[in-house]
């Protein structure tokens, strides 16, 4: 039986066609058309990453927010001759991505990325400008000349942030990403640029978080995105 559903200001109109063929209406409290669909829909999400802090399906496409642990990482920066081996610090990267019709393929639609002190606890959990460059001021990754990301799972989201890290950086957006401090081996001169660090980190055992700078709460960038 086919219904159609009418918001009003007294609740919900159902219309529905009765065994004779005439339309019928009636007017019912919103809770009761939720715990109705609720009762005989089903939410699977397979398998998902590892290391998946959130996830949401929203109207139009699907959320899902992984982190990644403090690890030695190998940066290729465009221009130097050799790789950097730096310390990275607690990443959080925000994925949006979309589903084929039938739910065999997933394509990364955008992707943010911050770092944090350690694993987002709550809302307030404060996150931080990723220090390394390859991203605007605002989070958003900058892909440049990589191809869309496209998996036949969502477990398969996890080669995300290996993708981002493992692409060349440049120095496009690597001022204005760490609070700049003095460079110990040229006097008089600061350390203020992403291609900078790379180079004063590499071959180092830790990262410094001292010099992260604050961008905002966990909450705030996820009502972004969902709101």
């Amino acid at each position: 039986m086919a219904i159609q559903l009418e918001t009003c200001e007294h609740g919900i109109i159902v219309r529905f066609r009765d065994g004779a063929g005439s339309i019928q209406s009636k007017i019912v409290d919103p809770k009761d058309v939720v715990d109705a669909l609720a009762s005989r829909s089903k939410l699977d999400t397979g398998l998902l990453p590892r290391n998946t802090r959130y996830y949401a399906r929203l109207a139009n496409y699907q959320l899902i927010v992984l982190e990644m642990p403090e690890h030695i990482c190998r940066i290729a920066f465009s221009g130097a001759g050799t790789p950097f081996d730096v310390p990275m610090p607690y990443l959080v990267f925000f994925i949006k991505f979309v589903s084929s019709a039938d739910s065999t393929c997933y394509n990364v639609v955008h992707t943010s990325l911050f770092a944090a002190y350690g694993p987002v606890l709550d809302s307030n959990t404060m996150l931080y400008r990723f220090p390394f460059g390859n991203v605007f001021p605002g989070g958003q990754v900058c892909w440049g000349s990589l191809p869309v990301i496209e998996t036949p799972s969502l477990a398969e989201l996890a080669i995300v942030p290996t993708t981002i890290l493992s692409s060349k950086f440049n120095s496009d957006l690597s001022l204005g990403n760490f609070n700049p401090f003095p460079d110990p081996d040229v006097p008089g001169a600061q350390i203020s640029r992403s291609e900078h660090l790379l180079r004063y980190l590499h071959g180092k055992p830790e990262f410094d978080y001292d010099i992260l700078l604050s961008s905002a709460t966990f909450g705030s960038i996820l009502k972004d995105f969902t709101a």
